[in-house]
């Protein structure tokens, strides 16, 4: 928590006084915090910043990742099929052009997420088949 409101601090006092003031690097702090939190387990959290991030950018690759992130949440939470078949889902629903370097590393940070013990269920199968 400490790493992660350094960090938020930072970005706001280069978003005040960067070279490119007009840049929205807010964005990319509350899509951090989104993937911190959900790293963590901590729900509440996650879909606060999840949320903000959904509601002000556009296109795939951010709605996608904070997707992905709330799949990450739920593994962390014990929900390992749930969890693995969410983010599947949304590996499946997009194009193959569309499955970015960043994506399906996200995907596989999901996966890594699964306990040992768990990763020969077919969600998990599933989601390691579209992320290899």
């Amino acid at each position: 928590m400490v790493a992660l409101n350094s960090f938020v601090n930072a970005a706001g006092e280069q978003m005040r006084g960067g070279i490119l003031p007009s840049h929205r690097s807010d964005n990319v702090v509350h899509f951090t915090a989104s993937w911190v939190h959900a790293a963590a387990g901590r729900e509440p959290e996650a879909d606060e910043k999840r949320g903000i991030v959904l509601a002000n950018t556009r296109g795939y690759q951010f709605a996608a990742n904070v997707r992905l992130h709330e799949a990450l949440c739920v593994v962390v939470n014990g929900g390992t099929d749930t969890g693995a078949r969410q983010a599947t889902e949304i590996l499946a629903g997009l194009p193959p052009a569309q499955r970015s370097h960043m994506i399906l590393e996200t995907g596989k940070t999901v996966l890594r997420a699964v306990p040992i013990e768990r990763r020969d269920h077919p969600a998990v199968r599933d989601l390691r088949a579209l992320t290899a």
